[in-house]
């Protein structure tokens, strides 16, 4: 039995351990954190636990990238946006 959990030990390169690591949901943040107990805290604790996965994103993660709107003048600018966007997908 050790001799096999050696060869597993050998066999485990960092990259393939940090994979193992990140995919355990008992070490993602949102699970391991606790929030001020305060309107503002929970408001915190809610941003982050739908934009917390936002800040690793590299390459084609762009695409799924999340943006909080907090006023008129940010949901303006998004819809204007997407309107240009359908704008030149139809020419």
């Amino acid at each position: 039995m050790i001799r096999i959990y050696e060869n597993v030990k050998r066999s485990l390169t960092p990259t393939y351990a940090l994979i193992i690591y990140a995919r355990d949901p008992r070490n993602r943040l949102c699970n391991n954190i606790i929030p001020d107990d305060s309107r503002e805290g929970y408001l915190q604790y809610l941003f982050f636990h739908q934009m917390g996965e936002q800040f690793a994103l590299f390459w084609h993660s762009y695409y799924e990238e999340k943006t909080v709107l907090c006023d008129k003048k940010d949901v303006e600018y998004y819809l204007m946006l997407v309107a240009s966007q359908v704008k030149y997908s139809h020419s």
